[in-house]
């Protein structure tokens, strides 16, 4: 994993509902680990699972970026703001 990646996962938990905070850092890590190995940045698994692991008030947030790093890269150079 590298540094974006790191940051990543920091931005999303800062987002998460504290019981889920494992959760989401084990999807985040998955995630991460199978586009390793498959680079198609298919990230609706990851949307459909994070989705209710967050706060209300970042659903949007969270799924911009996701979307946005998906459309652009394959999460190894990671934007934390659109």
């Amino acid at each position: 994993m590298n540094l974006e990646q790191e940051k990543f996962i920091d931005f999303i938990l800062e987002r998460v509902e504290d019981p889920n905070q494992e959760v989401a850092k084990a999807l985040l890590l998955k995630t991460f680990a199978y586009q390793e190995n498959n680079p198609d940045n298919d990230v609706s698994s990851l949307m459909l699972n994070i989705i209710p692991l967050l706060k209300p008030d970042a659903i949007e947030e969270v799924t911009n970026i996701i979307l946005y790093n998906a459309l652009w890269g394959n999460f190894r150079s990671i934007v934390l703001t659109i």
